[in-house]
């Protein structure tokens, strides 16, 4: 049974290849060839012209790697537009699964002359090994569930060499050029994506749908290049130098804990958003509890200002009401101007810069996302610019998870916020000012709630000056409003002496605050109650400076 299956149909395909060399695809070639033509038809279950088109595809498959129009009309000795005509019979083979093509660099959105088509590796075996005609998987999914999750098939089958490198090339090209109706796959065509970047994006949003939040480049695209590790650390390359296209079209972005061989990927807002779009959405894990302050584990705090920060703060904190706030950026959208809300705290230390947005995010009900200074600063050279990237990034992710706008807090800023240096001064100041670009440009589109203190207000770059709505300085307390934190504080004692404690003593209310915590101290240990004496000499001890007394009388 399996000889008469393959010698004719064989020698058929040679007759049909050899002869038709030259040929111009004239009439006379179809009238020669008509029975080696039905053979071959029939065995494939195609009319006379797609079994002529399969031979020639089986044929120079075997030296060539893919079939272009070009090289077709060379050996044919036709015209490339003649050969054109016969382009929907090529894409009905595609269609029944027994061609695959690939989409050639210089393609046109018009013409198909440069995909190159090969032939299915099963039908490939089958004529092959002396087998009927195989039975074909059609790449061509009505739900896009599906056709991720042949994705992953083909990726396993690949991985436990159930089909070849070839075969897993074409099926994800087939499936690239056959599924065009999700938004999704038209998307990474339009943008001309090549099947290696789009295996890997598909593959990233199933493990995200799996619940995998990211994963490591290498594990994923070993095999996809033979084993060959040149080729593979060329690749891994291309993300963290951020050539590669997926994280040019900002889809992808490396995750903080890649570093060249261990390159980790996750996806970006960008494509949360395209997938939502189709009604896709992705499960986005909280940040670390470290990293973020619920507004229901902060504790009232009675704060005390001058006249001029209470003014203003009032106005900050009314707005921050998020009925307020909702048509406050339904109002400036209108009007085709910035809905991000961005905040400047500046003044001396303590001033009650933090403690402001920790009771303005309690009051508000909003979470705060807490970005630690310190841990955006990288020993490698450019990851510190990812590690920014990374931040704005997630902050926009978790967001989109939060029942009300979150605050992104980057507490002492004055390390990342200063003035631009002199770039030949060396690599950190190339570093540095990269890092403020990144902020800079992350600002300029900022949507959500931005908040950044920050003690050195003198040495702030003037580019950040346009990008804060509000810029809050932190004056120390005047005598009238410092003798009010002293009796908040310390209510035992009496009006006079919380007035003489404010004129004697220049104290912010966080040195204020150490004083207490001696005092309690005190109480602790000794079991009985502060003497205004003991008080005083807290405060001499407080600053290191002689001269912390305020100096009264003529000098």
């Amino acid at each position: 049974m399996t000889q008469e299956i393959k010698l004719p149909l064989l020698r058929s395909i040679g007759r049909i290849y050899n002869d038709a060399e030259g040929c111009g695809l004239n009439s006379e070639l179809m009238e020669k060839l008509k029975d080696d033509l039905q053979i071959t038809a029939d065995y494939f279950g195609v009319n006379t012209i797609q079994a002529l088109l399969l031979a020639h595809v089986f044929a120079l498959n075997m030296e060539d790697h893919g079939v272009t129009f070009k090289r077709l009309s060379e050996y044919l000795k036709c015209n490339l537009m003649t050969l054109l005509e016969y382009n929907e019979d090529l894409n009905h083979l595609v269609e029944r699964g027994m061609l695959y093509k690939q989409e050639g660099r210089r393609s046109s959105r018009t013409m198909s002359s440069n995909y190159r088509f090969f032939m299915n590796e099963k039908i490939t075996n089958a004529l092959l090994h002396n087998l009927p005609l195989p039975e074909l998987k059609v790449s061509k999914f009505q739900c896009f569930m599906e056709l991720l999750e042949e994705i992953e098939n083909l990726s396993d089958e690949l991985d436990s060499n159930e089909i070849s490198l070839s075969l897993f090339d074409g099926s994800i090209s087939e499936i690239i050029a056959l599924n065009s109706e999700f938004p999704l796959i038209r998307i990474l065509r339009e943008n001309k994506i090549d099947r290696v970047d789009s295996f890997l994006y598909l593959s990233l949003i199933w493990d995200v749908l799996k619940g995998h939040e990211n994963f490591v480049i290498n594990n994923k695209v070993d095999h996809l290049f033979g084993g060959k590790n040149g080729r593979v650390l060329r690749y891994v390359q291309s993300f963290v130098n951020n050539s590669n296209k997926l994280v040019s079209m900002g889809w992808v972005q490396m995750t903080r804990g890649g570093f060249l061989n261990d390159a980790v990927l996750k996806l970006t807002v960008s494509s949360y958003n395209l997938l939502s779009d189709m009604g896709i959405e992705l499960k986005v894990e909280k940040p670390r509890k470290d990293n973020v302050i619920m507004p229901e584990n902060i504790g009232a705090k009675e704060l005390f200002f001058n006249d001029r920060e209470t003014r203003e703060l009032a106005m900050l904190n009314k707005m921050m009401a998020e009925s307020k706030l909702s048509r406050l950026r339904k109002r400036l959208k209108n009007k085709n101007l910035p809905v991000g809300i961005t905040v400047l705290l500046h003044g001396q230390p303590g001033t009650g810069k933090t403690e402001t947005v920790l009771q303005m995010a309690r009051k508000t009900g909003r979470e705060i996302y807490k970005v630690d200074i310190s841990q955006t600063k990288s020993k490698w050279f450019g990851e510190s610019e990812k590690i920014i990237k990374e931040i704005f990034s997630d902050y926009q992710s978790y967001a989109k998870k939060c029942p009300l706008m979150p605050i992104l807090l980057f507490n002492e800023a004055d390390g990342i916020l200063s003035k631009r240096r002199d770039t030949a001064d060396s690599n950190v100041a190339q570093t540095e000012n990269a890092i403020q670009n990144i902020i800079l440009d992350e600002l300029e589109n900022f949507e959500g709630i931005f908040v950044a203190t920050t003690n050195l207000v003198n040495n702030l770059d003037q580019a950040f000056e346009r990008r804060f709505l509000f810029k809050i300085e932190f004056d120390k307390p005047h005598n009238t409003v410092k003798a009010r934190i002293w009796n908040s504080k310390l209510p035992l004692l009496a009006k006079k002496e919380c007035v003489s404690l404010a004129a004697e003593f220049d104290f912010s209310g966080g040195q204020i605050d150490n004083i207490v915590r001696k005092c309690e101290t005190f109480n602790v240990v000794y079991g009985k109650k502060i003497t205004m004496q003991s008080i005083r000499e807290f405060c001499q001890s407080e600053k290191l400076e002689k001269n912390a007394r305020i100096k009264i009388g003529f000098q």
